[in-house]
């Protein structure tokens, strides 16, 4: 994922930590856990369907569940991320946000505007679906419209709305007190 991400990894975990600061996390759809190496790991637990992520990142020492969050109630944490994992869970998205915005206290959003899989360079394009195929046959590659996602933010009252390369990321608060 470094690779597809084309520079901008570093910056967004750079925006991650800083918005989440201390807070308690769940990290949905968290793959490899990368977000637990830059947060306090005591604050991190993360939901993914991949049960070799899942397996993986129980031996690290990590709080990981193999949960679809399409059918999970979530925990009590300060904050939920969807790191790259919205276009994953396509048509249900705009009711999990809801959900998730109504159970946290900051909810953080990054998404794709445009994917590599999706580029025009047969290279960058093969390399994109190489790497985002996750072992499960459902597993869905189409972005979600950039305007659509900003339509989403404008929805939820996002606070921040920014681009970051390929990326754009949403920060939501409910302006509930600390769980």
């Amino acid at each position: 994922m470094k690779i597809l991400n084309l520079g901008h990894y570093k910056k967004k975990y750079n925006f991650l930590k800083k918005e989440i600061g201390d807070l308690t996390v769940l990290d949905v759809g968290c793959g490899d856990c990368e977000l637990a190496n830059y947060i306090k790991k005591e604050n991190y637990s993360g939901w993914d369907t991949n049960e070799i992520f899942v397996k993986k990142a129980i031996k690290k020492g990590l709080k990981v569940e193999n949960k679809d969050v399409r059918n999970s109630n979530f925990p009590k944490v300060d904050c939920i991320v969807f790191s790259e994992v919205l276009h994953h869970l396509q048509p249900d998205y705009k009711k999990i946000i809801k959900k998730a915005i109504d159970n946290s206290k900051k909810v953080i959003i990054i998404e794709p505007v445009s994917h590599v899989a999706s580029s025009k360079n047969i290279i960058l394009s093969f390399m994109g679906k190489a790497f985002n195929y996750n072992g499960q046959k459902d597993s869905v590659v189409i972005p979600i419209e950039k305007e659509e996602l900003i339509k989403l933010g404008k929805e939820f009252n996002s606070k921040i709305i920014k681009t970051e390369g390929r990326l754009l990321l949403m920060v939501f608060e409910n302006g509930r007190k600390r769980i």
